[in-house]
């Protein structure tokens, strides 16, 4: 039973560095290629997308990535160092995470959002690119609907890519933004939390591991 046991521990703890690894990697890409994505005008419409947010995301990311790779080895060789060095980067994981869904949660807000959307709608007198670009990313129409372009605009504005054969948006903006706000932001908090609580278990497992291959010596 214990042999059965401790195989069960080392899969886990084999699984769960893959997972960190990947998850580490997706933190750095999104630190570094956010910006240039196409939903970074959505992202931007609601949080302050600063450098240090982007650092603390690559941080976070490499932090993750070597308690991966700890564990990896940890799980070749059962050495006591290697396991310290897994805890601490753990611990580091999960202080980091913290860290970054406080950046997430405080450089982020609603009303950055509407006052995004009011100013770019104000300035479509003299640049409309801005605003009809933020409709084609956030699929919307107008501030509070289409009834804004009445007598203004001739051409598709609120048609899938400005195609008058194409799918219509008939949301208003000011509702887009905090739909994506609700959705995509509060989603980011929520997988920051299972994170901590991944990293939790991962630390739970080895440490199990660790303490039963001792009473087996």
């Amino acid at each position: 039973m214990k042999i059965i046991t401790l195989e069960v521990l080392l899969w886990i703890n084999h699984m769960q560095s893959v997972e960190f690894a990947f998850v580490g990697i997706s933190l750095i890409m999104g630190g570094f290629y956010l910006p240039i994505d196409h939903s970074y005008m959505q992202v931007e419409l609601v949080c302050y997308w600063t450098t240090s947010i982007r650092r603390m995301f690559v941080v976070c990311g490499i932090v993750l990535i070597l308690a991966g790779a700890f564990g990896a080895f940890w799980y070749r060789r059962h050495i006591e160092f290697i396991y310290l060095t897994q805890m601490l980067f753990i611990v580091l994981g999960i202080i980091f995470t913290i860290v970054l869904a406080l950046f997430i949660t405080y450089n982020c807000h609603i009303e950055k959002a509407k006052r995004r959307v009011e100013y770019l709608w104000l300035e479509t007198e003299n640049d409309r690119n801005a605003f009809f670009m933020m409709q084609q990313h956030l699929k919307c129409c107008g501030k509070s609907g289409p009834e804004d372009y009445i007598d203004k605009e001739q051409f598709p504005v609120c048609h899938k890519n400005f195609n008058a054969e194409d799918i219509k948006f008939t949301k208003g903006c000011i509702e887009a933004a905090e739909d994506f706000y609700n959705k995509k932001v509060m989603f980011t908090i929520v997988a920051m939390v299972a994170m901590i609580v991944d990293e939790l278990s991962f630390c739970n497992a080895t440490t199990t591991k660790m303490t039963q291959m001792k009473l087996n010596c």
